[in-house]
């Protein structure tokens, strides 16, 4: 027990699902961050941990005795279980939430009609409500059980991403964005791009990159493509699916890249930064705005080392699109026989993320009635 760090947290889809709902429902959004979170946990009494005395602070012989500890310290393998276990037993157990099925980091609670959803990162957590006695509820038995909880009642900021929300002069729709411009600037000013020119397009129309070959030549830069390629798929997964397709492509060529896909990868964070206030954005209207609906797409055989192929899906709230809840692009896990083949891989991708996406929105009170509108390329 003592090496079992598991601490769940909510996934992005959650998270994104949750801002589509606020900007069609009406519901704001409220931070909180417990201090020294980890801290307020303690070790299993099954599993006791000690720890030496401090120099210079030592009660008695070092050489005889140690310290039990009675609360959980960063760095410890257990502290992120201990504390998701305090956490859960105070939003469950105390404050009467439900947890979801779907999503462990997920609470919700509905008193008198209205209700309340919490999304727990670690010791962050995020609130959506309309009812602002609910909020001003939640805050206060927070704040009574923990020693230090920031709050952020106009919430602006989530993990590192920002967040905005308002009213469209033109349209009047009400709008819920979230950007990641910060990181964006940070990757370029790492590989000295804070200046350069602007490209039109994520990576060249038509280019598919193959395997380096021993007579390819080595990539010379001051920054390391693993790394880079990293941070540029984490914002490709969370705020950018425009970006999805090439950084999922790049990451074929992890193992031994070569100056062409350096180059490649390069260009990616060109656009990236000129492009470093684009985002998701989800706005309010339109039919039927809390049915879930998806499509699928497939390039056959496009891979030329493996003459595998790409699949690739996404999923959103009402008949038209308003802002992605959910996408993903990969690579097929085997060979296409046939175009229609590839096509059913690709939809079955998307059915995947459905399933889940049903359920979840069940569970937050939103019962898809029938089925979900997939739409598939056939032609």
């Amino acid at each position: 027990l003592y090496s079992s760090a598991a601490s769940d947290v909510y996934k992005r889809q959650a998270l994104r699902t949750l801002l589509s709902i606020s900007a069609n429902s009406g519901e704001t959004f409220s931070g909180y961050d417990v201090g020294n979170a980890y801290c307020e946990s303690s070790p299993d009494d099954d599993t006791p941990v000690y720890v030496t005395q401090p120099q210079e602070m030592e009660e008695a012989d070092p050489e005889e005795f140690c310290y039990r500890l009675r609360k959980s310290l960063y760095g410890c393998g257990f502290s992120g279980r201990t504390w998701e276990r305090v956490m859960n037993e105070f939003m469950v157990d105390t404050l009467k939430f439900k947890m979801l099925n779907t999503e462990r980091s997920v609470f919700i609670k509905v008193v008198n009609g209205q209700r309340i959803i919490c999304a727990v990162y670690v010791d962050d957590i995020v609130c959506l409500t309309k009812d602002e006695q609910l909020r001003a509820w939640f805050e206060k038995e927070l704040i009574s059980r923990f020693n230090k909880v920031e709050v952020n009642n106009n919430l602006d900021w989530i993990l590192n991403m920002k967040l905005q929300t308002g009213t469209d002069k033109i349209s009047g729709k009400r709008y819920t964005s979230l950007t990641q411009t910060l990181a964006i600037e940070k990757i370029s000013e790492l590989m000295g791009l804070s200046e350069c020119r602007r490209v039109p397009t994520p990576i060249p129309e038509g280019t598919k990159p193959k395997r380096t070959i021993p007579t390819d030549t080595s990539a010379n830069t001051s920054w390391k493509y693993a790394s880079i390629l990293g941070a540029v798929l984490y914002i490709a997964n969370t705020t950018r699916p425009d970006i999805c397709y090439s950084a999922h492509l790049l990451t074929r060529h992890l193992r031994n890249p070569n100056e062409a896909h350096h180059n490649l990868l390069k260009r990616l964070v060109r656009y990236l930064y000129h492009t470093r206030h684009v985002g998701l954005k989800f706005t309010s209207g339109g039919s039927n705005p809390f049915r879930l609906s998806s499509a699928s797409d497939s390039s056959f055989a496009d891979c030329l080392d493996t003459n595998r192929s790409t699949l690739g899906f996404c999923t959103w709230l009402g008949d038209e699109p308003n802002g992605l809840i959910s996408w993903g692009s990969r690579i097929a896990k085997t060979v296409a026989l046939s175009t229609t083949e590839v096509e059913v891989q690709a939809s079955i991708e998307a059915v995947r993320e459905v399933l889940w996406a049903r359920d979840f929105l069940g569970e937050l009170g939103y019962i898809q009635t029938g089925s979900t509108r997939l739409w598939v390329d056939n032609n």
